[in-house]
């Protein structure tokens, strides 16, 4: 639609007429093409009639910017949501506003897009939504963030392209993924950390992408490092699917690897995406791996492997042949080259990653190896990332 501002003036009496018109329920309402700001009485009457006929999916975006509009208080007034996007706004204070779960008893799926809202905010939103399973943070850019995830219902925490000083999970007894990514466009790595904290989650089967770059590790009340004496207090033995994305360039970044690895002992499934260092200082050689001590999981749970963004250098084939000497129950190794790039496909490349395979013992269970053509991470989105239908979010 046209963006004028004759099309402005018109847009508020337009539009009620549309939802007065309807009968309803409505099933689905999206409002995301206009600058809210002008229409605050407008959408105060829309939000209003949208409750009465019973909307279940709202997507409600304030564009272009700027993103000092608040969100209108009456969202909250909407209680037979079932999901809820919102985008571009400032959450309203909560001083005043309605609280409990007769708020949203019906929201099972929320998601938050470059909207400011605060840890207790967050909190409030969780408490409102009694049944909520999915909480999405998206493009949130407010470094000093803090998201504290606590909920008896929720099973799927999302931060994508996001960055937050702490990620908190306290008390989630049915969370089953917690997921990562915090590469954001023209974002410098490494230059936002963020300490990820794993408390109370019985049922957490699914994390990542955890990176050695900008996440500090926090099991319980122990700060993960290199070198931590593992302990069940520090594990998380509920993980069957892990992600991990390092620079293999930067020593201190590969060295967290088996510490990370040794986090969680029954992983079945592990993604590693391999990251380019600006600056590569003190790579890990086959030697660092030789002296890496037994670590569980690779012992004997790992079935399925999956190396992405493989360039094919001497550091990734060190990890890989130390994957597959380690590993006693491995069925499938998947190497996915970097950008899709086919160049890399070469007799050369193949016959390196052949003879790793071919290194790993008689004895062992057979094994399949994949080399593919990947786009990286560009088909990734975090609709598929908080996808519950999908058994392996990480897998493309």
């Amino acid at each position: 639609m046209r963006d004028s501002s004759h099309q402005r003036r018109r847009m508020g009496a337009i539009h009620p007429c549309i939802i007065a018109s309807h009968p309803g329920p409505f099933r689905c309402v999206h409002l995301t093409c206009c600058y809210m700001a002008p229409h605050d009485r407008a959408l105060r009457r829309w939000l209003r009639s949208l409750a009465d006929k019973r909307v279940e999916d709202l997507i409600f975006v304030n564009r272009p910017f700027p993103l000092d509009v608040y969100l209108p208080a009456d969202v909250l007034l909407i209680s037979s949501l079932r999901r809820l996007y919102l985008g571009f706004w400032y959450f309203p204070d909560i001083p005043g506003l309605p609280a409990g779960p007769q708020v949203f008893p019906h929201l099972r799926e929320i998601g938050l897009c470059s909207t400011v809202i605060s840890a207790g905010e967050i909190e409030y939103l969780l408490q409102c939504s009694p049944v909520l399973e999915t909480l999405a943070i998206i493009l949130s850019t407010n470094p000093s963030s803090h998201v504290r995830v606590g909920s008896r219902s929720l099973r799927c925490a999302v931060l994508w392209m996001s960055m937050a000083r702490e990620v908190a999970v306290v008390a989630t007894p049915r969370l089953e993924r917690l997921i990562l990514w915090q590469t954001c466009p023209g974002a410098p790595s490494g230059v936002f950390p963020t300490n990820v904290k794993i408390g109370y989650a019985p049922e957490l089967r699914v994390l990542g992408y955890l990176e050695p770059s900008i996440h500090a590790l926090e099991i319980g009340n122990t700060v993960i490092q290199p070198g931590t004496r593992m302990s069940p207090a520090n594990m998380v033995p509920s993980v069957k699917i892990l992600a991990l994305k390092v620079r293999f360039g930067i020593r201190k970044e590969t060295k967290m690897l088996p510490t990370f690895l040794r986090c969680f002992p029954n992983v079945e499934t592990l993604h590693v995406m391999s990251d380019e260092a600006d600056e590569p200082s003190g790579k890990c050689n086959l030697k660092f791996w030789q002296e890496v001590a037994p670590i569980d999981c690779l012992e004997a749970h790992v079935k399925k492997v999956v190396f992405s963004q493989f360039r094919g250098k001497r550091m990734e084939l060190a990890f890989l042949r130390f994957i597959l000497e380690r590993t006693q129950m491995l069925e499938k190794l998947v190497v996915g080259l970097v950008n899709g790039d086919t160049a890399l496909e070469d007799d050369e490349t193949c016959t390196k990653l052949k003879a790793l395979a071919m290194a790993r013992r008689v004895s062992e269970c057979p094994m399949t190896v994949l080399v593919v053509a990947r786009q990286g991470d560009s088909a990734w989105c975090f609709r598929r990332a908080s996808d519950l239908s999908a058994s392996d979010p990480f897998d493309g």
